[in-house]
């Protein structure tokens, strides 16, 4: 799980090459199989910090694994859901109900 912080709140192309790098590098382990990003204290997103999370959700994809979002402020959940996102990426109200999402057997409902 990765909790992104309230410094992704800006176009700050500096931190957003720094998640790109810790995401990217994680989803390259060989046992990185599930990934949830908490977005509890990010209250903006951009296209940008959009391709990030598509990158890190393609490279668990390949591998088999599941990808989720959780605890969305309600800017970035309109984003995600107007760039209908949330068709390819499970959306959860907090990071423990996205890990019992993921828990739960293929097919079942959040």
């Amino acid at each position: 799980m990765v909790y992104v912080g309230a410094d992704y709140d800006s176009l700050n192309d500096e931190s957003l090459r720094d998640l790109r790098t810790q995401l990217l590098s994680f989803t390259e382990l060989p046992d990185a199989e599930n990934l949830i990003i908490d977005l509890s204290n990010t209250k903006f997103i951009g296209s940008s910090f959009i391709e990030v999370l598509f990158r890190s959700w393609h490279r668990i994809k390949r591998k088999g694994g599941q990808f989720a979002l959780s605890g969305l402020q309600p800017y970035p959940a309109e984003v995600i859901r107007i760039s209908k996102l949330d068709a390819l990426w499970p959306l959860y109200p907090s990071a423990r109900e996205a890990v019992q999402g993921m828990a739960a057997p293929q097919g079942s409902t959040k």
